[in-house]
């Protein structure tokens, strides 16, 4: 797939305002699989409302108008991890080659 830089630069974006809860955190980071291991306590910091942390991808899904998303998202080295998302209704993907750095 070919980037245009041009067309990039000047693509219009409606602003769109979301607004997420406490469970929709948690339920998120659930779908992606973290705190299958109750004994991780770096996991349940996603998962457990005491202390509470939101993913860096949360902001993608929540900000994408109406589609089906689906993320994927692999840890890459400790404390990172990469991911993609994509469009499930016409195969399109929203975000690719996401990065995102966090402490654990």
């Amino acid at each position: 797939m070919t980037i245009h830089y041009e067309t990039l630069k000047n693509w219009q974006i409606t602003e769109v305002e979301q607004e997420y809860t406490v469970k929709d955190m948690m339920l998120y980071a659930q779908g992606l699989g973290l705190g299958q291991d109750p004994m991780d306590h770096d996991q349940l910091g996603y998962v457990y409302e005491d202390g509470l942390k939101a993913l860096p991808t949360l902001a993608v899904v929540l900000g994408y108008p109406g589609e089906t998303l689906r993320t994927e998202a692999w840890g890459t080295t400790v404390g990172s991890a990469a991911s993609r998302v994509r469009a499930v209704e016409r195969d399109v993907v929203v975000v690719n080659n996401g990065h995102a750095d966090f402490t654990i």
